[in-house]
């Protein structure tokens, strides 16, 4: 069947269940976007070809079409668009966009300034905190309060940060 004659509520269902689907540590992210792999043009295409089912089912005031649109581009940008990567000094992870690879950047934690270099699938976090006034996610390396996970302040990433610098102490 075709995704134009699907039901705002089918495509949506569809994207929840990816969205739970996890593969090597990850959601679903291509099964969100009803792709197995493609190139920046399909996934973008599929990706407003999707959206547009969505924002349809957010019209008709479907359940769960907001959640799913938050799903949906967190799915484009987790594809196209970032990587992760850590401190050489400290091994603090962050998630930036492409633009910041082999840069130098700044570590939020310790202050040491290090090159950008995507890390390998083997060494993304498990737990993490999103900073919410940035675009930038991180991950103390050492990290494993499960109650890290999910969203939090920077001042719920400054608390956890002192946290674990108590505890090696």
């Amino acid at each position: 069947m075709s995704l134009n004659l699907e039901s705002p509520l089918n495509t949506i269902h569809k994207i929840y269940n990816s969205r739970n689907e996890i593969i090597n540590g990850e959601p679903d992210w291509y099964g969100i976007l009803q792709l197995q792999t493609a190139t920046l043009e399909e996934i973008c295409a599929n990706y407003y070809e999707i959206h547009a089912k969505v924002e349809e089912g957010r019209n008709k005031l479907v359940v769960g079409a907001e959640g799913a649109l938050k799903i949906l581009t967190e799915a484009l940008c987790m594809i196209t668009q970032t990587f992760w990567t850590k401190c050489s000094n400290c091994h603090f992870r962050f998630y930036y966009s492409n633009a910041r690879i082999n840069k130098e950047l700044v570590c939020m934690k310790c202050g040491n300034i290090f090159v950008a270099v995507p890390l390998s699938r083997d060494n993304y976090p498990t737990h993490f905190a999103v900073c919410l006034d940035t675009v930038v996610l991180a991950l103390s390396a050492n990290s494993s309060n499960p109650e890290s996970k999910g969203k939090a302040s920077n001042d719920r990433v400054k608390d956890q940060d002192d946290a674990d610098a108590q505890s090696k102490d």
